[in-house]
């Protein structure tokens, strides 16, 4: 899909704008301050529903303004043209609109008009820690594979539950027999096509990274990935057996989970790591490596 028509309204910088775009290449020309990141961002509110610069949507809102409108048209050479309409008042939240009609749950417009987003804060991806790793593959599964989004959403719901359990044992109340095992077969169920999923995808991604790598004519440096989480993976385990070893580290950890009360095993701890030749990206690569 690709966005032909775009309208701003109270949106940062944008007072009302409205732009018709080229269907490959557009280039944004101003001086500092215009707005052309907020063209960016407002693309990415539209396809996600939310901002790649700040997890506060009333930052924006242009200043003085009660609210901030987006709507962009997207045509595809297999489908038709989608409207999308997203609508942001602070006392009411978000809501998105496609070819006029109200969506239920913002989530249902992941994957309909997928994006990719280069900035500068991509340095983080693999200089920073462990959860904007998990950000980048949840984003890009959740976009290519929609079960994957749904096993997400459930799956953080399950740990805000199992969570709570725990530090009400933490505080010494105990549970009605069988309470958190249900939590914990929940989890496990959910974690493991979560893991599953990650793991195929990097398997892959590990392809395109060297490829990319040989085209820039790096020479004496591999980059690989290392994919950690509940347990190895690396013989590629059928799901059942992933989900036996995910069970075998909650019942190992059990005791340190109800001194801290909180889930110490999941996918929502999983870290990729990444190597060039011998040496760990994030704490020794410089910082035209990263």
């Amino acid at each position: 899909m690709h966005l032909r028509h775009l309208r701003l309204l109270s949106f940062r910088a944008h007072a009302e704008t409205t732009l018709d775009l080229a269907p490959k290449v557009n280039l944004l020309v101003g001086p500092n301050g215009a707005g052309k990141t907020n063209v960016l961002e407002a693309v990415h509110y539209l396809c996600l529903t939310k901002s790649f610069l700040t997890s506060t949507d009333a930052h924006a809102v242009r200043r003085g303004c009660p609210f901030f409108e987006i709507e962009g048209t997207f045509e595809g050479e297999r489908r038709a043209a989608v409207t999308a309409k997203l609508v942001y008042v602070p006392s009411e939240g978000k809501r998105l609109f496609l070819n006029g009609a109200p969506l239920n749950r913002l989530a249902e417009i992941v994957g309909e008009l997928p994006i990719v987003v280069l900035s500068p804060a991509d340095y983080a991806l693999t200089a920073g820690g462990p959860e904007e790793r998990r950000r980048f593959l949840d984003a890009t599964l959740s976009q290519a594979h929609p079960v994957y989004l749904d096993d997400l959403l459930k799956y953080r719901r399950a740990l805000k539950q199992r969570n709570a359990l725990l530090q009400q044992i933490r505080r010494g109340r105990r549970l009605a027999p069988g309470t958190l095992d249900a939590w914990d077969t929940e989890l496990v169920a959910l974690g493991t096509r979560i893991i599953d999923r990650r793991r195929r995808f990097l398997s892959r991604f590990a392809e395109f990274l060297a490829e990319a790598y040989r085209l820039l004519d790096a020479v004496g440096e591999e980059p690989t990935m290392t994919y950690q989480t509940v347990a190895p993976v690396e013989d590629e385990p059928e799901a059942e057996l992933l989900a036996e070893r995910f069970r075998a580290r909650l019942d190992r950890v059990e005791r340190r989970e109800a001194e801290r009360g909180r889930t110490l095993v999941g996918p929502h701890l999983d870290e990729v790591v990444f190597r060039l030749g011998d040496f760990e990206v994030r704490p020794y690569a410089s910082q035209g490596q990263h």
